[in-house]
């Protein structure tokens, strides 16, 4: 081999060589940014889980409240029905009372 062929032989290593580190680092590299895009979106699904439980839980105590609120409505409806109804029988009474009564 000849003294060029030497020289030409030296930097196609030296060029594989620099190659394979800068491909190792790329790779090295895109692992770091592939695993910190991965932490990154579980702490943002973390976010959004918390952020859906917080409003269904307040979705819940709002039909809860509402669901209270109907029930007792519905109640006093009915009490005021049954008082009525009270007070008509008692009137009805009263009236077919002889007048001396």
């Amino acid at each position: 081999m000849t003294g060029l062929n030497k020289i030409i032989d030296k930097i196609s290593q030296d060029s594989v060589a620099k190659c394979e580190s800068i491909i190792s680092d790329a790779r090295n590299e895109a692992a770091k940014i592939l695993n910190a895009a991965v932490l990154s979106a579980k702490d943002e699904t973390v976010n959004i889980i918390g952020e859906a439980n917080a409003k269904a839980k307040t979705i819940l105590e709002m039909a809860d409240s509402g669901a209270q609120f109907t029930i007792r409505k519905e109640l006093l409806a009915a009490k005021i029905e049954i008082l009525d109804n009270a007070i008509e029988a008692a009137a009805k009474k009263i009236k077919e009372l002889p007048d001396d009564e």
